[in-house]
């Protein structure tokens, strides 16, 4: 009986300590934020919620999944906040380091993001697609190719399906940090040779042999200039002065751009948001 009447001691005192909590709020936010825009310290919320850091997460967590996305009239940093606030109760938080990926990093507050993805890739020791999204980003908001390849290279430990995949990516991210392309597809080789996996091989085979097209245009276009003593103009000049018989065939089909005065690889590229650079 003592226990029951302490329990609902503790629970009334909790209650109380939440309104007045609320009402204090109330009076110290500025009247043109909205109500949503308040975000409670973890500390705080951790006490609200009878101790409980996880059930605190999930609530905050809700409250991103429920406003969705920037809304007219909530502080601008409001998601970065409330998201961090989520990581350090519960770094483990599933939706939240999925949310973040997106929100945060398309959003423009791309260091918040990556230290919400560091905690999950630690936390979530099973779990493959924090290291998968933190060296994505890693390596396309930051240029950070080599930290990029060891984030994917755990994910790939960590994964099934996905694990060749991942290795090439994280190869492919390595090989940017090689001055040329000979040097590049030379390591490319080396780890196709090392590689056990078949899709591996198969996956690296591809990306030589669409450097190995490259290579072939590069080299043809600088012996054009030396012979010419002027600058290639447009690509169909190398077949026309003898230079090359035919051009090279991309084994994935999607092909190489002369852009700047210079061939490149042909991409698929994603867009940049405004403000973020690497």
């Amino acid at each position: 009986m003592n226990r029951k009447m302490l329990g609902w001691g503790v629970a009334l005192a909790a209650y109380g300590f939440f309104i007045v909590a609320s009402r204090a709020i109330g009076i110290v936010t500025p009247p043109q934020a909205m109500p949503g825009s308040v975000v409670l310290p973890p500390t705080l919320q951790t006490v609200l919620y009878g101790g409980d850091p996880w059930l605190a997460a999930d609530v905050e967590a809700a409250r991103v999944l429920v406003t969705g996305g920037p809304v007219e009239g909530i502080a601008p940093d409001y998601f970065e906040r409330l998201q961090l606030a989520v990581a350090l109760l519960n770094p483990c938080h599933e939706d939240n380091y999925y949310v973040a990926n997106a929100l945060l990093t398309w959003g423009g507050t791309v260091d918040s993001a990556l230290a919400i993805l560091r905690g999950a890739t630690d936390c979530r020791f099973w779990d493959e697609y924090p290291p998968f999204f933190l060296g994505y980003n890693l390596d396309f908001f930051k240029g950070a190719h080599r930290q990029a390849k060891q984030a994917l290279f755990e994910a790939a430990d960590r994964a099934s399906n996905n694990a060749a995949v991942f290795r090439r990516i994280g190869i492919l991210y390595e090989a940017e940090t090689y001055p040329d392309l000979h040097a590049a597809q030379k390591y490319l080789v080396a780890e196709r040779d090392e590689a056990r996996d078949t899709r591996l091989k198969q996956l690296l085979d591809q990306r030589i042999g669409r450097l190995a097209g490259l290579i072939v245009l590069q080299d043809a276009q600088d012996a054009f200039e030396r012979r010419f003593r002027r600058l290639l103009q447009a690509p169909q000049e190398l077949i026309t002065s003898g230079m090359l018989k035919e051009f090279p065939r991309d084994p994935v089909r999607l092909g190489y751009v002369f852009e700047n005065g210079r061939f490149a690889l042909k991409e698929l590229k994603i867009r940049r948001p405004e403000g973020v650079d690497k």
